[in-house]
C-alpha cells in the first residue's frame, strides 16, 4: 500500500467506532487497527528512505511483543529486530526475522538462553549487547564452551545513564577486549537516546547533534560499520544520517540502522507531543461503564491492572467520547472519572480508551481485537511475547 499521510491523532476512527458490536467482548479489552498498523509501517518505510532503504530499519518489538505484526514487517522487507527479552526475541524469529539484537545486558540465565536461541532458529542471527568487562568475563565461557561466535554491540550510555558506557577512553578498552576474543564478534554501536524527549522538535534535534558529533569523533579514530541508534522521538533525525565515511586511513563507511518501536502502534501520549510525526493511533482499550456513584461519576473497569499507570492519575487515559472527562480515582479493576454528561451514560455502556503510553497496556493482555475497515471483528492476535521467557522453554 501507499503511505497516506492523516494527523488527527483522536479523530474520527475512535469517537465514532461502532461499538454496537461488542455486546459479548468481555471488557477490559485490547483493540488494534489493522490498517492503521499498516499505515504506521509504511510510514516508518518512508522515513527510513523507502523501500530501498528498508534495511535501515531495526525496529523494537517491545511495544506490541506480536508475532502477527512482526510479520507483517518482514512482509514488507523488514528484517532485523531489536528485542528486550528471551520471548520477544524467539518470536522475532519465529516470524523469520534475519537478525534480532538483544538490547538488554545478557546476564545471568541469558548468556545460557541465547545459546538456546541460536540453536533452536538457526535461520535467525542473534546479537547482544555489552557495556563493562565482567560481563564479557560471565559472558565468554558460556559462548566458547558452546562452540559459538556471538555478535555483540557495545552499549553507549549518550546521556539516560541507565546502561551503556560513555564514549571514550572506556568504550575503546572495551572494544579492544571484544575485537580480541574469539568467541565475541564486534558488531558496532547501540545508541539509545531514550533521555531525548523534549516536546520542541527543534531542542531535541539539537541535543541529538550533540550526540552525533560525538559519535563521529569515535568514529575518526575508531571505525565502525554499524549503529543501531535512536527510538522513536528522533526516528527522522537519526534517518538523515544516511551514511558516513570513518576512519581517514579505511575508508569505512557506516551503516546506521534505526530502532523505533512505538511508531509500530503510537499511542496519545507522543501523539499529543511529537505532533509533527505523521503516525496514526492503532491500539486503544475497549471498556464499559459499571456504576454511576455519584451526579457527575461515572466508574469504568479499566482499572490500574489494565491500562499503563506510571503517571499522574489524570493522566492514564482519554477517552475521546467524553471530551470533559477527568479521571479522579484508579484502583486495581476501576477508574472513577468525573464529567457533566454522566446522565449520557448507561450501565454497561462500552467505551474506547486511548492510554497515555501503550507499550506496558499492551502487555497486560493476552490477545489484541482486530479491527479491520473501520470495523470491530472476532479476529485476534496473540500477545505471543507477552511474557518475558517462552512458555515452552
Amino acid at each position: 500500500m501507499n503511505y497516506q499521510p492523516q494527523r488527527s491523532w483522536r479523530g474520527d476512527r475512535w469517537s465514532s467506532l461502532d461499538l454496537s458490536v461488542v455486546s459479548d467482548l468481555p471488557t477490559p479489552a485490547l483493540l488494534w487497527d489493522v490498517e492503521a498498523i499498516a499505515a504506521n509501517l509504511e510510514r516508518m518505510i518512508d522515513v527510513a528512505g523507502g523501500p530501498d532503504q528498508v534495511d535501515r530499519l531495526c525496529p523494537h518489538v517491545k511495544t506490541h511483543k506480536s508475532r502477527d505484526v512482526t510479520a507483517m514487517q518482514v512482509d514488507r522487507g523488514i528484517r532485523s529486530f531489536k528485542a528486550s527479552t528471551i520471548a520477544e526475541a524467539a518470536m522475532a524469529a519465529e516470524a523469520r526475522a534475519a537478525d534480532v539484537l538483544l538490547a538488554h545486558p545478557l546476564v545471568g540465565p541469558k548468556a545460557e538462553a541465547v545459546v538456546r536461541l541460536a540453536r533452536q532458529y538457526p535461520a535467525t542471527r542473534f546479537a547482544g549487547i555489552i557495556d563493562n568487562l565482567e560481563s564479557i568475563d560471565r559472558l565468554v565461557p558460556t559462548i566458547q564452551s558452546n562452540e559459538m561466535v556471538l555478535d555483540v554491540h557495545i552499549d553507549v550510555d549518550v546521556g539516560m545513564h541507565r546502561t551503556g558506557v560513555p564514549l571514550g577512553d572506556e568504550l575503546a578498552q572495551l572494544r579492544s577486549r571484544i575485537i580480541a576474543s574469539k568467541s565475541l564478534h564486534y558488531a558496532g554501536l547501540h545508541v539509545y537516546d531514550g533521555h531525548l524527549h523534549q516536546a520542541s522538535r527543534r531542542q531535541r534535534n539539537d541535543s541529538a547533534r550533540v550526540i552525533l558529533d560525538q559519535i563521529r569523533s569515535d568514529l575518526d579514530r575508531h571505525p565502525t560499520e554499524t549503529i543501531i541508534v535512536g527510538g522513536s522521538p528522533n526516528f527522522d533525525f537519526w534517518a538523515a544520517q544516511t551514511g558516513s565515511t570513518c576512519g581517514a586511513d579505511t575508508g569505512t563507511k557506516t551503516h546506521w540502522r534505526l530502532s523505533p518501536g512505538t511508531t509500530v502502534l503510537w499511542d496519545i501520549g507522543y501523539a499529543e507531543q511529537y505532533s509533527e510525526a505523521d503516525f496514526q493511533i492503532a491500539a486503544a482499550l475497549l471498556t464499559r461503564v459499571v456504576s454511576r456513584p455519584g451526579s457527575d461519576l461515572l466508574c469504568l473497569d479499566i482499572g490500574t491492572k489494565a491500562v499503563a499507570s506510571e503517571m499522574a492519575i489524570a493522566d492514564r487515559f482519554v477517552l475521546p467520547a467524553i471530551a470533559d472527562a477527568t479521571i479522579v480515582a484508579h484502583n486495581e479493576e476501576h477508574a472513577v472519572i468525573r464529567t457533566d454528561r454522566r446522565s449520557d451514560f448507561a450501565i454497561g455502556q462500552p467505551l474506547v480508551a486511548l492510554p497515555r503510553h501503550i507499550c506496558p497496556s499492551v502487555c497486560r493482555y493476552p490477545d489484541a481485537h482486530l479491527i479491520r475497515d473501520g470495523c470491530i471483528t472476532h479476529d485476534r492476535w496473540t500477545i505471543t511475547a507477552r511474557d518475558r521467557w517462552p512458555s515452552d522453554w
